[in-house]
Order: C-alpha cells, then sequence, then structure tokens
C-alpha cells in the first residue's frame, strides 16, 4: 500500500462513513493502536535446531524499528510475541476473581442465529476436541498487559479508500491486541494480533459525487460486530455509553491505490 499523504477527500469520504461497532458487555479487548501494540512485543526470530533467539527487547520496538529489522532480514521466521508467559492456574483464578470484572454475556440479540448456523456451530465445537489450542493463561496476561500498558481509551481505525470501475471502497481495518474467540464464545482459536475489517462501497455519480450502494461487509470474526452509520464504538446491552473513534488528526489513513495494490 501507498505511503503517501491522504488527499482531503478521501479522508472526508472516510469520516463521512464511519461504521458503528458494537460489542457484548464484558469484552476485554477493543480497536487499538499498532504502535502501542509493537511497543509491548518483543522480536524473536525461530533459528532451526536453536528455537527463538530474541532481535529486539519488549520495550524496545517501534513501527520505524520494526519496518528496518524486517528490510534488513526479508525472510520467514521473525514474529512478534504480546505474551511471555500464560498465566498458571491459580494467578488465572485470581484473575477471574478480581474485584469489578465485567461479566460476558455470550447470548444476545446479535448472537441469534437460524437452525443450520447451530448445527454448523455443533460440528465445529466438536471438531475443537481434535484442533490445539493456545494455554488457558493466554487470555489473562494478554488482558492484564493490554489494560495495563497500552491505551484503552485510545481507539483508532486505518483507513483505506480504493477507487475502481466506476466504485469506491471504503475500508476500515481495526486492530486488537489479542483474539479471544475460543476462550469467550467457544470459537475455533484464539491468537495474538487480529486484524478485522468494515468495507463500505459507494458508486460514483455522473456529477462527481458517490453514493452509498449496497451495504457493509460482514465481519471477519469478532461475534457481537454490525456496521452502522455513524463514528462510534458502543456497548450491548444498549446504552448511552459511547467510546468515539480518535479524532481526525489521530485517524491514520492509507492513500488510495488501484485494486491491484497489496
Amino acid at each position: 500500500m501507498s505511503g503517501d499523504a491522504p488527499s482531503i477527500e478521501d479522508v472526508e469520504l472516510l469520516r463521512a462513513y464511519e461504521p458503528v461497532v458494537r460489542f457484548n458487555h464484558g469484552e476485554l479487548f477493543f480497536p487499538a493502536a499498532v504502535e502501542d501494540y509493537v511497543e509491548c512485543c518483543e522480536l524473536l526470530e525461530h533459528v532451526p535446531g536453536e528455537g527463538a533467539r530474541t532481535l529486539a527487547d519488549r520495550g524496545e520496538l517501534s513501527l520505524e524499528l520494526l519496518a528496518e529489522l524486517g528490510a534488513a532480514k526479508a525472510a520467514p521466521g521473525q514474529f512478534l510475541r504480546f505474551v511471555d508467559e500464560p498465566y498458571s492456574r491459580w494467578a488465572l483464578a485470581r484473575w477471574r476473581r478480581r474485584p469489578g470484572r465485567p461479566k460476558f454475556r455470550r447470548a444476545g440479540r446479535l448472537a441469534r442465529v437460524g437452525v443450520l448456523s447451530r448445527v454448523i456451530d455443533a460440528l465445529m465445537r466438536v471438531s475443537l476436541l481434535f484442533r490445539g489450542s493456545v494455554a488457558r493463561g493466554s487470555q489473562a496476561a494478554a488482558e492484564v498487559r493490554y489494560r495495563e500498558q497500552m491505551r484503552t481509551d485510545h481507539h483508532p481505525y486505518y483507513g483505506r479508500v480504493v477507487r475502481s470501475a466506476g466504485y469506491v471502497a471504503l475500508q476500515y481495518w481495526m486492530f486488537y491486541a489479542f483474539n479471544d474467540w475460543r476462550s469467550r464464545v467457544y470459537g475455533v482459536n484464539d491468537h495474538e494480533a487480529d486484524w478485522e475489517q468494515v468495507v463500505v462501497y459507494l458508486a460514483e455519480q455522473p456529477d462527481g459525487r458517490s453514493r452509498r450502494r449496497g451495504s457493509c461487509s460482514p465481519p471477519m470474526t469478532r461475534p457481537a460486530t454490525t456496521c452502522g452509520a455513524a463514528g462510534t464504538i458502543q456497548t450491548s446491552p444498549w446504552s448511552t455509553t459511547t467510546i468515539p473513534w480518535c479524532s481526525p488528526a489521530s485517524a491514520r489513513t492509507v492513500a488510495p491505490t488501484s485494486a491491484a495494490s497489496t
């Protein structure tokens, strides 16, 4: 993707169609800044026959340094690590009993599905018996690091505008420090560093304006996410409490490129 400064028109389009992202009450992870995550990670390299070797310790990394290290050795095997060690059984029990811990509600209006979907979900749950999984204490360790070392009140999205064949695609990318899909709602897996995307499609008009066409693309994995027409994050059950996106000056945008660009 291009790193040039985005045009004012592109920024205005992204702001005009910002999605509403809704979360179940008790969610632990919300959209976060990538630079915060990188600063909390250590960079390691897998060396065959030796295991993992540290290239940069926690607190040393920045986005710029990460790009330099990656360009200096453009080969597979490097990875970021957010959680050093999963919580032990006793530490996990204390974390679950901590005062003020929000109660997560799995069932809700956004979770209601048809019979066929329930059958597929049942088969998926059976398959979990044969799948590997991360350690049970990884979710707790990630939540504490996220809450204590990252800006939990800062919720940027990363935008990209693509124009092709008379259409304008507004891409909204949201980054999460940890995806606890399996720990929370018996999903397929848990993992560090998760990207989610919402796309709004617009049709260009003869007068040069763009008109919304169709609906938002479905979110990829987070179970309680929907698309809307205003720029806020909301938690359910629905209340007056909303978490606004960061200001336009803080929102990260990517310059428009062709549809074939990556």
